[in-house]
């Protein structure tokens, strides 16, 4: 099951990522057979699956993929050597304490501050942006020169955390481009909305 289904839209030219969230029990109908169901059980089918419906959706064409784990997204935030965080929420998970603000995490403080839903009134709808949040300090901390000068070691480090359809070559050329010009990336975010049901 695809717990998180996040649309990422990169232009490397204008350095705008686009994030949009559509949380797990979105009841779409599904690609390889048009049923209704919810989103999450798209990834029972493969990430394919996942991608083709989110593209039917939204008539978007998404070229590449990245999955990730939840011991994936620890050891990579591990790997840049924790991240900062802004919350727009105060909260507790996992023994960890989350205020309004920046918050540094390691790599377990962000898997808390992406999973939990329980605490906020709009549940699943301010986990979605907490992860986009997490991916907003990812981004922000890979591309900074410090970690981009030893992007070899990290991705040697992170190699088995996820799995993606992007090539090393484009990889590195991200690196590289990023390296060149050192420009920071805008990045902004949306949730999809929605009633809850049964």
């Amino acid at each position: 099951r695809s717990d998180v289904n996040i649309l990422a839209v990169v232009n490397p030219t204008t350095r705008q990522i686009l994030l949009v969230n559509t949380p797990r029990d979105y009841y779409l109908p599904l690609a390889h057979n048009g049923q209704l169901d919810k989103l999450t059980h798209a990834g029972i089918y493969g990430t394919g699956e996942s991608m083709q419906t989110l593209d039917n959706l939204y008539g978007t064409h998404t070229s590449f993929y990245m999955r990730v784990n939840f011991a994936g997204l620890t050891k990579i935030v591990d790997a840049l050597g924790g991240v900062d965080v802004y919350s727009t929420k105060t909260f507790s998970m996992g023994g960890y304490n989350f205020t309004e603000g920046v918050n540094h995490l390691n790599g377990e403080a962000a898997l808390c501050f992406s999973r939990e839903r329980y605490a906020f009134a709009d549940g699943d709808n301010q986990r979605g942006k907490n992860q986009m949040a997490v991916i907003r300090a990812i981004v922000d901390k890979a591309s900074s020169p410090a970690i981009l000068k030893g992007y070899q070691k990290v991705l040697d480090a992170v190699s088995t955390s996820f799995i993606t359809s992007l090539t090393y070559e484009d990889i590195s050329s991200l690196v590289q481009m990023q390296l060149r010009d050192n420009v920071h990336w805008n990045i902004t975010s949306y949730s999809v909305s929605g009633e809850g049901g049964m």
